[in-house]
């Protein structure tokens, strides 16, 4: 059985707040003994790119949208 734990993500540089990411404790083990994220972990693409640049999801959209 495997347990879940916080990881405390990057300062956004949109919002300048920091995030918090749940992830499965054996896999952020594999990622931290050097598996890539994106093999890694089972989280969202999303999730894992607030965890390497600390961009929010939101925060990602607002830098990305296309204003009409």
């Amino acid at each position: 059985m495997t347990d879940k734990i916080w990881i405390q993500t990057p300062q956004c540089l949109v919002c300048w707040k920091n995030g918090l990411i749940q992830v499965d404790d054996l896999e952020w083990a594999r990622h931290q003994n050097g598996i890539e994220i994106h093999r890694s972990l089972s989280n969202s693409v999303a999730e894992r790119e607030q965890i390497i640049t600390g961009t929010h999801p939101g925060c990602w959209q607002e830098m990305f949208s296309e204003e009409e």
